[in-house]
């Protein structure tokens, strides 16, 4: 499945563009901006994928986020949903590559722990856990 979202023109057009495609090992590939005028595009791929997928077990669901250059509340809403649909199914959603402003989101809105991520490194997606955890506790929180 390749869906694209283009609205508006000229230098805007290029800023609310979207592209989601799914790749043979199941990884769905995101690449530019996720936010209001483009998220329902990411969750109808997401609910796309969810439905056609063989799911084996708990295999995490794999974004590779590397060419996603931007995600606000509604992106990140979108994620959240598709991650707890996950949980419903006793599976994870792995955010490959994210970058660090989007990592730095997860950390700040407390979802870090919501995600597995995998490094570019191709470090295991749940070797680790977000910082808030590293930092405190799985329990605890910031004060």
């Amino acid at each position: 499945m390749n869906l694209r979202t283009t609205t508006g023109t000229g230098e805007h057009e290029a800023a609310a563009d979207l592209h989601v495609a799914q790749r043979r090992d199941g990884t769905i590939e995101v690449a530019g901006d996720i936010d209001a005028t483009t998220s329902e595009t990411l969750d109808r791929a997401l609910r796309w994928h969810e439905r056609t997928r063989r799911h084996d077990g708990d295999a995490p669901l794999v974004i590779d986020m590397s060419a996603v250059r931007f995600v606000d509340s509604s992106g990140l809403r979108t994620l959240v949903a598709a991650s707890l649909r996950a949980g419903d199914r006793g599976s994870r959603i792995a955010l490959r590559n994210a970058s660090t402003d989007l990592a730095r989101l997860l950390e700040i809105t407390g979802l870090g722990g919501q995600f597995g991520v995998i490094r570019s490194d191709g470090a295991d997606a749940f070797e680790g856990v977000n910082e808030a955890e590293r930092r405190y506790g799985p329990d605890e929180s910031p004060s």
